[in-house]
């Protein structure tokens, strides 16, 4: 594993909001980035599905490594399958979903987080993702480390996705809850939202369940790099 971090990218069928996420991954100059284009779930999302490959593979700026599904895996297991399979050959990524802006210097300030806290396993992600309100402002312009971490572009280690990535939601809650740990922590609709975790074809109740059982922090920076795209 080398010190190159870098962007795992997942697409569906919304090319306009594609077009905006590359563009600013475009502006920061990622070197390195795996795209994993969902398959249509339905007739109707094929045109929408071919559009946005079409865009992907016309990046032709970076290394651009393009992984076209024939099925639909949904986001859930997308990702769960997909960051799984990089971090088996790099040390830490960056992802990004389809509707997500981010400013110039995010890669770079994250990809620097990443490398700076790779060995402190109190740490558990990051995120370019914050709330004014969540800052306090006395902080200024250092980040903070929090325990919730985010899915609105967030980073991790593949030490971390090894601490239980493969467990289902439900698993890592009863284990904290054995544990004596707050299964409600981070919000009153965990719980719920991990009984229906596979139902749903969600991911995100699990990486915060293994934030919670491990009691992990996730870095956050001072302010909000990222927007999510609203057309």
């Amino acid at each position: 594993m080398d010190d190159l971090v870098p962007v795992v990218l997942f697409a569906y069928a919304r090319p306009d909001h594609l077009r905006r996420t590359i563009e600013g991954l475009r502006n920061n100059a990622v070197p390195l980035i795996y795209a994993f284009s969902d398959g249509p779930r339905t007739p109707d999302k094929e045109s929408g599905v071919n559009a946005v490959r079409k865009i992907l593979r016309g990046v032709d700026w970076c290394d651009m490594r393009l992984c076209e599904r024939a099925e639909n895996f949904g986001l859930g297991k997308s990702i769960l399958i997909g960051v799984g399979e990089v971090l088996r050959n790099h040390d830490s990524v960056l992802v990004f979903e389809d509707d997500i802006v981010c400013v110039p210097g995010t890669y770079d300030y994250l990809s620097a987080a990443l490398r700076h806290y790779r060995d402190n396993s109190k740490i558990m992600s990051v995120t370019g993702w914050t709330h004014p309100k969540v800052i306090p402002s006395v902080l200024m312009e250092r980040p903070i480390l929090m325990g919730a971490p985010e899915c609105w572009l967030w980073g991790t280690w593949a030490r971390v996705w090894r601490m239980g990535m493969e467990r289902e939601a439900m698993a890592l809650m009863r284990e904290s809850e054995a544990n004596g740990i707050d299964i409600y922590r981070y919000g009153a609709d965990l719980p719920e939202m991990a009984r229906v975790e596979m139902e749903k074809n969600i991911w995100a109740v699990r990486f915060l369940y293994l934030h919670i059982l491990h009691r992990g922090l996730c870095l956050r920076p001072p302010h909000n790099l990222v927007d999510n795209v609203r057309i």
